[in-house]
């Protein structure tokens, strides 16, 4: 069994007593690696990170203020998943990262092969009839892609928490959306060098953001400093990102002129062979049947609100709560020291993952993070009568 290069990880596991447990064979030959984060064996939840991140992603902050640790505490079995192709997910029965096969996939083989067989060997290691799925960014996107498209592993998702989803992204207002429509070109050139692989978590990358922590101010176009510390930025950047395909990203920026959310789009010629049709297909979204709690932020200029209001308008039936946080960029949702406080505060609710958690747990939840808002979130936390229901 490979045991993939994570010292500083399993070091910080080992000192939090919690343990990584098990290697996924995937059937189409790629390995993806699974972290396993309890204390006791709860009830089970799921997390999946967001582009360009990794596992890492649910510990970095300290141990109350992460979400891995917060519900390993909690008392859960929780389960973090690595998407292919980023720093704990790079093995291959017959290929290596150094060969331009390997990165040959989207996040559309991620939500088709990676996380069904992930959801199911956890599913059946742990013995469970249902889990939580907790997801961030493309984390959410793989999931809608796939549940849509098998309702036996739907069934099984007692509830889907959504952080900052990516779907639609016709909207999006990131850098990337300059070069979108020079993608295919560009995958093409960087093919042409032998490099499918960007930006992996290598060396120079780690070199470039040490350079940029010695700054004492920080562009926040993806992180509101204001919510937590600046000083965990050398952390963060030392984790991510955290590598995946150049298609994945190619992938990425055909949605964003597409404003669909459908398969990757490999040309007419290609698309009669793959497809049966000239265009790629949209995934299905009206096939959902899980209780879905999503969350979004005012300042991410990855998963607009114009996007999420696309987003929500196809899934409407199976959202259950819907929570706007107005000053949320698209990292604050995994790395902001209060960034998951709507979530805890809504663990004690029957339908949420916290109908398993001890009151005392709450009240502590509440005591660390609630204190931390700011006036206006906390004003518009009691608007919502958030407080109410849980307290």
């Amino acid at each position: 069994m490979y045991i993939c290069n994570v010292l500083e990880e399993k070091s910080l596991i080992i000192f939090s007593s919690l343990s990584v447990v098990c290697v996924l064979n995937m059937n189409n030959s790629i390995r993806i690696y699974l972290f396993h984060y309890f204390l006791g064996g709860g009830k089970v939840v799921f997390l999946q990170h967001g582009l360009l991140d990794s596992s890492h992603t649910w510990i970095n902050n300290l141990r109350n203020q992460s979400l891995a640790f917060i519900l390993a505490d909690a008392g859960f079995d929780v389960w973090l998943g690595n998407s292919r192709g980023s720093t704990y997910s790079r093995r291959h029965r017959k290929l290596s990262p150094d060969q331009l096969e390997f990165w040959d996939f989207s996040w559309d083989d991620m939500a088709d092969f990676d996380l069904p067989t992930a959801l199911y060997y956890v599913l059946n290691r742990t013995k469970v009839q249902t889990l939580g799925y907790v997801g961030h960014s493309q984390g959410c996107q793989i999931a809608l892609a796939h549940f849509g498209q098998n309702p036996d592993l739907q069934s099984r998702i007692n509830v889907f928490i959504a952080l900052a989803p990516a779907a639609y992204l016709g909207h999006m207002t990131s850098p990337v959306r300059i070069i979108a429509h020079y993608a295919r070109t560009l995958e093409n050139v960087w093919d042409l060098f032998g490099h499918g692989e960007f930006l992996p978590s290598t060396a120079l990358i780690r070199f470039l953001g040490d350079i940029l922590c010695r700054y004492d101010r920080v562009p926040s176009v993806l992180i509101s400093f204001s919510l937590h510390s600046q000083t965990r930025l050398p952390v963060y950047l030392s984790h991510t990102p955290a590598g995946t395909s150049v298609r994945n990203i190619v992938h990425y920026c055909q949605a964003m002129i597409s404003d669909n959310f459908q398969r990757f789009d490999y040309g007419e010629a290609k698309n009669m062979k793959k497809y049966g049709q000239s265009t790629p297909p949209e995934y299905k979204l009206s096939t959902l049947t899980m209780p879905i709690v999503l969350y979004n932020g005012g300042n991410d200029w990855l998963a607009v609100v114009t996007d999420i209001t696309k987003l929500l308008s196809q899934i409407e039936k199976n959202v259950i709560e819907h929570y706007f946080l107005p000053s949320y960029n698209h990292l604050d949702f995994v790395w902001g020291m209060d960034a998951l406080v709507s979530l805890y505060l809504d663990l004690c609710k029957p339908d949420y993952l916290s109908e398993y958690i001890e009151p005392d747990f709450l009240v502590c939840v509440h005591g660390l993070f609630f204190r931390r808002l700011s006036i206006t979130e906390t004003v518009w936390l009691s608007k919502t009568k958030k407080i109410i229901n849980c307290f």
